[in-house]
């Protein structure tokens, strides 16, 4: 399997490429998100949402932020999630879009694990992004054991991560047969971050998540 790091919306056609496990794109305006989430982590509003995305009414996203965040950084937000539900569409032609938005001061996800889904898109607006492990350096004997909490890699194998500003699209447990997902977690730190997590809609069961 390989990876697709690109600064072109249009590379995320190529999740559907059965030996690509993700597509990373280096968002141009990675340092302005990156000083808009450190303004939102600065007003110590815990954000805890989740909420389904039609996407062509993006009003919910004002209702549902908190009044302690200012303009700008809500448009910034209102951006982040058109331009991200819009590249979904278009990509994956899903109408609705499953979408949390966290404040995290530890690991959300400790251990390396798979999502059980088709896929997921990640957007680490501030703070230290998603680590994760190619398929071909997973050790799955470790991956598969329960009690282990170190990284399941093979011998002189490494993990790797996101940066923040990065859209990362990974392909779950459910996009085709005989790939188990992308191997990732939260980052092991006890750091401030605020994460944008989308998940295209394609069934009864993706909308029971979120209602």
């Amino acid at each position: 399997m390989r990876s697709i790091f690109s600064n072109k919306l249009e590379s995320f056609a190529n999740i559907y490429s059965r030996d690509i496990e993700l597509v990373c794109m280096a968002h141009p305006q990675s340092s302005y998100l990156d000083t808009l989430g450190k303004k939102i982590l600065n007003t110590r509003k815990d954000l805890e949402l989740q909420w389904i995305q039609s996407l062509n009414d993006l009003r919910v996203v004002d209702e549902l932020l908190p009044a302690s965040i200012d303009s700008e950084a809500k448009k910034m937000l209102t951006d982040q999630i058109k331009e991200s539900c819009g590249m979904l569409h278009e990509t994956l032609d899903c109408k609705y879009v499953g979408v949390r938005l966290l404040t995290l001061n530890k690991p959300m996800c400790p251990r390396f694990h798979v999502d059980q889904i088709p896929c997921r898109l990640l957007i680490t607006l501030s703070g230290g992004g998603t680590e994760w492990i190619a398929n071909e350096d997973v050790d799955w004997k470790l991956f598969d054991d329960r009690t282990n909490l170190d990284a399941p890699l093979k011998e002189k194998k490494k993990v790797k991560q996101f940066k923040a500003g990065e859209w990362s699209l990974l392909k779950g447990g459910t996009w085709q047969s005989q790939f188990n997902g992308v191997v990732h977690r939260s980052p092991n730190i006890n750091e401030e971050r605020l994460m944008l997590s989308l998940d295209p809609i394609f069934d009864e069961d993706q909308f029971k998540m979120y209602v």
